[in-house]
């Protein structure tokens, strides 16, 4: 008896996990495949039709690429330590050619934790300290330490050049000395490869971005992120060409690259460019878009204005069976998925996956004048979707043309304004741009820090939009490399409101450089802490005339520290400006 029941059973529950796979084969959120009757072809007039209920999240802009502002807030306040030890170290910075390096920046990092950015509730008791290379490469620093005097101290010693180049020693040993030489840093010799990148008719090809990848590994070295490091291993890297298709990409380690452009609405590179830089030095590139094959258009709203800023989406056509309804995908054989081919209903082929193609990309951004692109997407009909806000639009079976097709989008509310420096009142043009719905914090901290890497979208006169955002109150955050993040609060947003006058003026960070006076003495080879919220944001070392240069310092007040030899505290305050630069004396006392 139990054997009868056996096979019946079995094949129940092979009939369910069958249905099921092809249930999760059917959720997938990808572009779906082609679906092809039995029916003979028959040609279709292009239309716009109103979607089915799409996904918002989809059609999020700021979702599609990482947040480039990272947030490294010490979660404990800074204490004062209650012992120190210090050791002066010196040696020089060098070019390849043993050419001194001037106003290079050395850090001394604890080789144990090799951390420029301490982990949570971890203060580091090593080694630290930073100071500047003279006119002949030569540096003299305090390095300065929370362990006991006679602890064993090993240490990395790293160097960046003005121009981006960077050296990082092996771990060295610093014995219990007041003072220890190091070896030179040897800055490798580096290359710039820069060029223009021309759409189809000659006509440059503004936002376009350009890869480049080493041909092989190459050693790389960057004080860049939470820890220096120096390794040899493959180097790619993008940027964004201007307004005018221009590019100029800096500090690559010599080799040979492999170049590919992407300029969406313009069109991407046939093949790989190879440029040799082996080398070093400079070497141009003209960069031709090749736009044959595409799908491509302008999105705008109902006055004929670009809307920039909008995610658009191609999708494969599904075409209906005899019965008005897309086909259903009933038997699924292995040899299917080895092909990557067909799928068979019923014992017809009702279905053919998009082959994978060179650069092909289903998503785009519109561009500032509502442009939009999809490269090589293959043979076949298309689907092009977008949705701003809660209004949506789709336009049915295109296919690849040279023409431009054209989608309407209603708007009624946008948000929009100019992106400034807060110093010169130049326009920025390549920046990230989000709206954070409900209120919060408005002023940007020290421990907000925008990543080198991220992605910068250009916008052209440094214009920014965005439409049909929601009701309420919201804030616009703007951040590029080089400022500090900015938020501008707009307060009750209506249906109907335009607001094009909302803009954001985004604060340099400052190259500091202090001199710490005590009693009208400058403090030389003496600690210094700059606090914020009473949490330390940055520090450094004094040299031997009492100046404290730091980069990239956030404009804002903080609360300054000078941990003396005996242990006693000077306090003191400074204003850091928004300026580019700053030169100016902080003034400490006996803390209270």
């Amino acid at each position: 008896m139990l054997q009868k029941l056996i096979v019946p059973v079995a094949a129940i529950v092979l009939a369910a996990l069958a249905g099921l796979a092809i249930w999760f084969l059917m959720q997938d959120d990808g572009p779906r495949p082609i679906a092809a009757g039995n029916e003979p072809d028959t040609t279709h007039e292009r239309t716009t039709t109103r979607t089915q209920p799409l996904k918002p999240n989809e059609f999020d802009a700021a979702k599609l690429n990482p947040d480039p502002v990272i947030t490294h807030r010490p979660d404990q306040p800074f204490v004062v330590p209650d012992k120190t030890s210090r050791v002066i170290i010196s040696g020089r910075v060098v070019s390849e050619g043993g050419g001194g390096v001037p106003d290079a920046r050395v850090m001394v990092l604890d080789a144990t934790a090799g951390r420029i950015i301490p982990r949570a509730n971890q203060p580091s008791t090593g080694l630290r300290g930073s100071g500047y290379t003279d006119a002949s490469g030569f540096f003299r620093l305090l390095a300065w330490s929370t362990q006991e005097p006679t602890a064993q101290k090993r240490v990395i010693i790293a160097a960046e050049a003005p121009d981006g180049g960077a050296a990082v020693s092996e771990p060295v040993d610093v014995t219990n000395q007041p003072s220890y030489e190091a070896e030179d840093l040897v800055i490798a010799a580096s290359s710039v490869v820069e060029g223009q990148v021309l759409g189809l008719d000659g006509q440059p090809a503004p936002g376009a971005e350009v890869t480049v990848r080493s041909a092989g590994p190459v050693m790389v070295a960057t004080l860049r992120g939470r820890t220096p490091s120096a390794q040899k291993r493959q180097y790619v890297t993008t940027v964004f060409a201007d307004q005018n298709g221009n590019f100029r990409i800096a500090n690559l380690p010599p080799a040979k690259y492999g170049l590919d452009a992407y300029g969406a609405y313009f069109g991407v590179t046939d093949k790989r460019i190879e440029v040799d830089v082996s080398t070093g030095g400079r070497a141009w590139q003209e960069v031709h878009l090749a736009a044959d094959g595409m799908i491509r258009g302008v999105l705008s709203d109902q006055g004929g204005l670009p809307v920039p800023g909008a995610v658009v989406r191609l999708s494969r056509h599904a075409a209906e069976n005899k019965d008005g309804e897309a086909p259903r995908i009933t038997e699924i054989k292995r040899s299917d998925f080895r092909d990557a081919s067909r799928i068979r209903d019923a014992g017809n082929a009702v279905s053919r996956f998009a082959e994978a193609r060179p650069f092909s990309r289903m998503v785009c951004v519109t561009d500032s004048a509502g442009r939009f692109g999809f490269p090589r997407p293959g043979t076949g009909e298309f689907d092009i979707i977008s949705r701003v806000g809660e209004a949506d639009v789709k336009l049915e079976k295109v296919t690849a043309s040279p023409d431009d097709y054209r989608l309407q989008v209603e708007v009624k509310t946008s948000i929009g304004g100019i992106v400034r420096d807060a110093e010169t009142g130049q326009v920025i043009e390549r920046f990230d741009v989000r709206v954070i719905p409900g209120e919060g914090p408005m002023a940007s901290s020290p421990f907000e820090v925008v990543a080198d890497n991220g992605r910068f979208q250009f916008h052209t006169g440094g214009a920014y939009s965005f439409a049909n955002p929601i009701s309420g109150t919201l804030r616009v955050r703007v951040c590029a490399p080089g400022y500090a993040p900015a938020v501008v609060v707009v307060a009750d947003v209506k249906e109907g409101d335009q607001r094009r006058a909302v803009d954001v003026p985004l604060k340099p960070l400052c190259r500091l450089t202090a001199r710490l006076v005590r009693d009208g003495r400058a403090l030389d080879l003496e600690p210094c802490a700059l606090l914020f919220d009473d949490r330390l944001a940055y520090e450094a070392s004094s040299d031997e005339l009492g100046r404290v240069l730091i980069p990239d310092v956030t404009p804002a007040v903080y609360r300054v520290r000078v941990v003396l030899t005996d242990g006693s505290a000077l306090e003191g305050a400074v204003e850091v400006p928004a300026h580019h630069e700053a030169s100016l004396d902080i003034n400490v006392g006996p803390a209270k």
